[in-house]
């Protein structure tokens, strides 16, 4: 429910998402880290995992998103988003009484594109930057611009917020279509992964910097 209005809190998928979250929480024989839970998802899940962020500041601390797009969009976002589609009060208005609350915890974001995506267009990592700079407050004009892991194939770009800290980052995959970079091996760097029609070896592994950025704030 990603592109209709059974993305909002409370509503359908979100909720039972948050009610799983809220289960293992409760069990007497889990501590749960609060700020540790994340949320991440691919194509459809990257548009769900900017929902849950945006409808649950106070459950998530942050998410990575793979080909996703801009919260608020419809299904037409995934060929060609608009201006408006980048309006960071979508996301405020989800939770309106957090996100305006200066002494809130909100949610980071690490976000992942394919400049040749052929199901959800490139464009859409540049207006979910803009709506989660704005939707946190801070510049939309990189603070940090680089590659990852040296690796000269792929952009990497910081946003920081007051402290110089980290708190929204995309990552340009040249050549890459519709998939999560993954690196085949079997180290920590690697994963183990195996490529597949939405898993192609990129020589970087996308979950593996995503868990270690939104840990640390650092790539």
């Amino acid at each position: 429910d990603w592109f209709n209005s059974g993305r909002s809190r409370g509503r359908t998928h979100p909720k039972g998402i948050v009610d799983a979250v809220n289960h293992v929480k409760n069990m007497s024989d889990v501590t749960v880290d609060e700020n540790k839970i994340f949320v991440a998802g691919l194509s459809a899940g990257g548009y769900l995992a900017v929902c849950m962020a945006a409808d649950y500041p106070d459950v998530f601390a942050g998410a990575a998103v793979f080909a996703g797009g801009p919260h608020g969009c419809d299904t037409g976002c995934m060929g060609s988003p608009a201006p408006g589609n980048a309006d960071h009060q979508v996301v405020h208005n989800e939770y309106k009484s957090w996100w305006t609350d200066a002494s809130k915890r909100k949610p980071r974001m690490i976000i992942w594109h394919g400049d040749t995506d052929y199901i959800v267009n490139y464009s859409n990592m540049d207006y979910l930057m803009q709506q989660w700079t704005g939707a946190l407050g801070v510049d939309k004009n990189a603070d940090w611009t680089g590659t990852l892991n040296g690796d000269t194939q792929h952009e990497y770009k910081e946003y920081h917020d007051g402290s110089g800290k980290a708190v929204v980052a995309t990552i340009t995959l040249k050549g890459m279509g519709h998939a999560v970079p993954v690196n085949p091996g079997s180290g920590n760097k690697e994963g183990g992964a195996v490529v597949g029609q939405y898993a192609k070896d990129q020589g970087v592994y996308g979950p593996y910097y995503s868990i270690k950025w939104l840990f640390t704030g650092k790539k």
